[in-house]
């Protein structure tokens, strides 16, 4: 299959921040994720006989490093995971499937520790999308830029886990996601280029058994080349 070719099959097939067609089918951009957010906590009930009173709700801070921190905790009680904690330089990471992002921890040098989908979850199956992209208009095809709109959700949930952490919360955010692919006639190879961005989510969830609402931001970006 000629490059153009592929090229043109990528786009029909597009999927956030992923390339797949004709002998690229095995081969996926990884694309690492940052999530900053802060949680609000229910704050404790004091009644002293006469007036109760309701404390404000804690502030806690939530990134990516303390999402690992979780999910290697999780990972071991589920007898997925060797170890209690992830190694230094470790990442979290998106790849997409046809029905969900696939969220993965990835060592220093990208190599994978552990799928930690089963907690992690970003599911895109009936999502609504917007898709717009820009061609170059003398040939057709050129070096095209697509970009999607979509709201999905970030579930993490530990429930079904004995010994678990106890955390589960969902995200739920306007996502800019954009894929650029470039030729290079010299070598002839494809480079894909992947970033996404929601700029605010916001929802709810409960840490051991404490409720709470959060909100925040996330970002992915990832690049690969193929041939």
């Amino acid at each position: 299959m000629k490059l153009r070719t592929k090229i043109i099959a990528g786009i029909a097939a597009l999927a956030f921040l992923t390339f797949a067609a004709g002998s690229l089918q095995a081969q996926q951009v990884t694309n690492l994720l940052a999530i900053t957010a802060t949680i609000q906590e229910q704050g404790g009930t004091n009644n002293n006989g006469t007036v109760t009173t309701v404390a404000a709700p804690t502030k806690l801070a939530l990134n990516t490093k303390q999402i690992l921190v979780f999910l290697a905790r999780d990972e071991y009680a589920a007898g997925r995971y060797a170890f209690t904690n992830f190694p230094a330089g470790a990442k979290l990471a998106a790849i997409v499937s046809e029905t969900s992002y696939i969220c993965q921890v990835l060592d220093k040098n990208n190599n994978l520790i552990v799928d930690v989908s089963n907690i992690l979850r970003i599911p895109i199956n009936g999502i609504v999308e917007v898709h717009s992209g820009k061609t170059e208009n003398s040939t057709g095809w050129g070096d095209p830029t697509v970009t999607k709109l979509q709201v999905p959700t970030i579930d993490y949930d530990d429930s079904g886990i004995i010994g678990g952490v106890r955390f589960q919360c969902n995200m739920t955010g306007l996502m800019k996601s954009t894929v650029t692919y470039a030729i290079s006639s010299s070598t002839k190879t494809l480079g894909v280029t992947t970033s996404a961005k929601i700029a605010a989510f916001a929802g709810t969830g409960s840490y051991e058994g404490t409720h709470f609402v959060i909100t925040g931001s996330l970002s992915a970006a990832g690049k690969g080349t193929f041939k």
